[in-house]
């Protein structure tokens, strides 16, 4: 074992000399990819990292989707125990852990609230909500840190609050009785809600309250922009709404932009670049995921959008270092500490979740990743499938309850140079 560390130092020494003449690497953090289950496809994430989404957890011909939370490495199968005959999805989650979805029963869609724990006079669990009409199905499609959450029934955006809140009592209230003008209310199916219960739907946020100098009620933000149809994904606290804009010319193509409280597109508009893109989710500091057509294939990238007009993008593929055997694979939600949830599909065809954590390389926890990380880094070597000495829980990178050559390969990637 001796020898053996003390060619991990060697290697080590050697390689922090290479660094010394490394260009520092600025940009978003690499991440390490953690598969979830077989044969599912996630929805969305917490703060907290929580993943939900649907899972086949039985096989064969009679299988049905089952909702699914998956945290800390532990699947939860959120379907009522007992029941054979209902098809479920969830869609949203928060950082207590409270999932949103729909489920199906005697030929209706009805949306459910699962509980970790009896809340809002609930009891934990699988609560049935049921739906804003007796005749239409609903779907819970978004909840926020509040537990409000939103969804659709038929042509209609619903809001069920488990509070009294915005004048409203707790309970579930149409959307569209606030709606302005003579045709459909919008009824999209990824109706989205931020902190502040405003409401993202189709080219419409519906604001409970006065806020960016408008009053209550629904405003149409796609009044600007070269698109002639917006598909909506989602919006942050700022007022910050990104979109998949479509241009019908000789031929359509899409484009990813970005909305502020200003209805101005700020930000992103690829297309016109780089050919077709799709903008996915975006985060509290204005950080988005989306895709791009890259070389002839679709590319995952993240944007940093936090200072407007100066965004950059990255593609997802190249800090990704650890991954799961894919062909191909989709972003679909980030959260506020920057992990990412995507949906894989291997070479067999098989679609499965994935959690990308970043990997943060500043294993001595003084800002940035330099030689003293390494120094700290060379210290802490512990070798394969051996734990770490005390304190140097930071430097297992890849969290295998080692440090090793592995680990080693990361804090190279994170190098910024220097002292």
């Amino acid at each position: 074992m001796r020898v053996q560390i003390r060619r991990l130092i060697a290697v080590c020494s050697a390689i922090a000399g290479a660094l010394l003449v490394a260009p520092a690497k600025a940009g978003p953090p690499f991440y390490r990819a953690v598969g979830i289950h077989g044969l599912s496809r996630a929805s969305a994430i917490s703060d907290a990292g929580h993943v939900v989404g649907w899972s086949l957890l039985t096989d064969g011909p009679a299988a049905y989707p089952h909702a699914y939370l998956w945290h800390n490495g532990v699947l939860h199968d959120l379907d009522p125990e007992g029941i054979e005959t209902r098809a479920s999805r969830a869609y949203g989650v928060n950082s207590q852990g409270h999932v949103v979805g729909r489920f199906f029963d005697d030929g209706e869609h009805h949306l459910f609230l699962w509980l970790p724990a009896p809340a809002f006079n609930l009891p934990a669990g699988f609560n049935d909500l049921g739906a804003l009409d007796a005749n239409r199905s609903s779907v819970a499609t978004d909840i926020n840190e509040r537990s409000e959450i939103v969804g659709t029934t038929g042509h209609t955006v619903f809001l069920w609050l488990p509070n009294q809140a915005f004048g409203l009592p707790s309970g579930m209230h149409d959307l569209c009785d606030d709606w302005p003008i003579d045709n459909d209310c919008p009824h999209s199916v990824n109706a989205r809600i931020n902190h502040l219960a405003q409401v993202l739907a189709d080219e419409w946020v519906w604001l409970p309250q006065p806020a960016y100098g408008r009053p209550r009620g629904w405003w149409h933000f796609h009044q600007s922009g070269n698109n002639d149809y917006v598909f909506a994904q989602d919006l942050n606290g700022t007022g910050s709404i990104v979109a998949t804009g479509y241009v019908f010319e000789d031929s359509y193509f899409a484009e990813t932009n970005l909305w502020d409280d200003q209805q101005e597109v700020i930000c992103c508009e690829f297309g016109k670049v780089l050919g077709d893109g799709y903008g996915v989710a975006i985060n509290e500091a204005g950080i988005m995921i989306g895709g791009l057509w890259l070389d002839g294939a679709i590319q995952q990238v993240l944007v940093d959008g936090t200072f407007f007009g100066e965004n950059r993008w990255w593609t997802l593929d190249d800090r990704m270092l650890y991954r799961n055997a894919r062909s191909s694979w989709r972003a679909v939600d980030i959260s506020n500490t920057l992990a990412i949830v995507a949906n894989a599909v291997d070479k067999a065809g098989s679609e499965h979740s994935i959690v990308l954590f970043p990997i943060d390389t500043d294993v001595d926890g003084y800002g940035r990743t330099n030689l003293y990380d390494v120094s700290f880094f060379q210290f802490c070597l512990s070798g394969p499938s051996v734990n770490p000495p005390f304190l140097c829980d930071s430097c297992d990178l890849e969290e295998d309850n080692d440090v090793d050559l592995s680990d080693f390969q990361a804090l190279q990637l994170g190098f910024e140079g220097g002292f």
